[in-house]
């Protein structure tokens, strides 16, 4: 089943949230980018993606990730994950995207225990 893309920007304590709802694929790259260039308008380091809505990331969706997490480094920005499932969490450990991204299952965990001016971790280490 096919569920509808959508995105919401917000913020959280000083950083850009882009939540993100439905199946993200090809068809859901020009508005993820759209919500990123927006989001780095603002002087926060850190920039999260919110997943717990995601229903579904083909290879298209992970290719459009992977290009903004390359940007954001060559930036020097931080990208954060936030709510995602079992199943994209392994995804992103296995194509080695931790290397990059910081991990939390809340942006209250993250906020609380590993801000913007703390050291990166994974809420789940192995």
């Amino acid at each position: 089943m096919k569920y509808e893309f959508s995105l919401e920007s917000t913020m959280f304590c000083g950083i850009p949230v882009i939540l993100l709802q439905g199946d993200i694929t090809a068809e859901s790259d020009s508005r993820i980018k759209e919500a990123w260039d927006v989001a780095l308008q603002y002087p926060s380091e850190v920039i999260a993606f919110e997943f717990s809505r995601t229903k579904y990331v083909n290879s298209a969706g992970v290719a459009t990730l992977l290009s903004l997490v390359t940007r954001a480094v060559s930036q020097s920005r931080k990208v954060l994950f936030v709510g995602l499932t079992a199943h994209f969490r392994k995804v992103v450990e296995l194509i080695g995207m931790t290397d990059f991204v910081q991990v939390a299952d809340t942006m209250a965990e993250y906020v609380a225990g590993f801000g913007p001016d703390q050291p990166g971790k994974d809420s789940n280490p192995q």
